[in-house]
C-alpha cells in the first residue's frame, strides 16, 4: 500500500480511539415564586369575597383575602448519539474504501442530565383580618418534565455490530417543593384554608439500537 494509505489508516485509528459517537445534553433550570407578607404589614377586607374570572369565563368564589404563590415548570429536552462510521481505503489495490474495524471500539453513548430546582414559598409574618369573610392561602409547585436520550449504532457493511459498545442513559434530578410559613395571627370571620401541594410529573426513556454482534447495549434511567 501507498503512504496516503497508511496516513488514512493512522487518522482513523486515532480518531477511533475519540469517543466521538457521543451526545450529551445537560440542562440545570431553577424557577421560584415567592409571596412575602412582611411583620410590617397589615392586610384587612371588609368584604365577604372575591370572584375570580378565567380564560373560558368560568366564575369562581374565592375568600375574602387570597395568598397564594404558584410555580410551575414545563420542559423537555433529548440527546441522541449515531454512530459515524470510520472508513479506510482498501489495500487491495482495486480502490474504495472499506469500514474500519478499530471504529467498532469506540463508545456509542447518548447522555441527558437534567436538573430542576422548583419551589412555590409563602411568608405570612405580618397580621391578616377577613372581617366578613374567608381567607385561603395557598402554594402549588408544579414539574412537567420529559427527557429522552436514544444511542443508535448501525451495522457495518458486513452486517456486523458497528460500535461493541452502545449506551443511552437519562439522569434526572428533580426537586420540587411548596411551603407555607405563618408567623402571625389570621382572623378569619368564616373559613381558613391553608394548603401547599407539589406536583411532579416526569416522563424517561432511554434506548439503544445496534448489531447482533455488539458486546454491550445498555439503557439506563436514573
Amino acid at each position: 500500500g501507498s503512504l496516503a494509505n497508511l496516513d488514512s489508516f493512522v487518522g482513523n485509528t486515532i480518531k477511533s480511539l475519540l469517543p466521538t459517537d457521543s451526545d450529551v445534553s445537560y440542562t440545570v433550570l431553577e424557577n421560584e415564586a415567592t409571596v412575602n407578607v412582611s411583620s410590617t404589614a397589615t392586610l384587612t377586607a371588609t368584604g365577604t369575597k372575591e370572584k375570580k374570572t378565567d380564560e373560558d369565563g368560568n366564575v369562581t368564589d374565592l375568600g375574602a383575602i387570597n395568598i397564594n404563590a404558584s410555580a410551575t415548570m414545563y420542559s423537555s429536552v433529548n440527546s441522541g448519539a449515531a454512530a459515524t462510521r470510520l472508513a479506510k481505503k482498501n489495500r487491495s489495490g482495486q480502490g474504495g474504501t472499506k469500514d474500519d474495524p478499530l471504529s467498532q471500539f469506540v463508545p456509542n453513548a447518548a447522555v441527558t442530565y437534567f436538573e430542576t430546582k422548583n419551589k412555590a414559598d409563602v411568608q405570612i409574618a405580618g397580621k391578616v383580618t377577613a372581617e366578613q369573610g374567608s381567607v385561603d392561602v395557598g402554594a402549588t409547585g408544579d414539574v412537567f418534565l420529559e427527557a429522552a436520550s436514544a444511542a443508535d449504532a448501525p451495522t457495518t457493511t458486513q452486517e456486523e455490530a458497528h460500535n461493541f459498545v452502545n449506551a443511552g442513559i437519562v439522569i434526572a434530578d428533580i426537586t420540587n417543593k411548596s411551603n407555607i410559613s405563618i408567623t402571625n395571627d389570621i382572623t378569619a370571620a368564616k373559613a381558613l384554608e391553608v394548603a401547599a401541594n407539589t406536583v411532579s410529573s416526569v416522563t424517561t426513556s432511554a434506548g439503544t439500537v445496534a448489531g447482533t454482534t455488539s458486546l454491550a447495549n445498555t439503557a439506563v434511567n436514573v
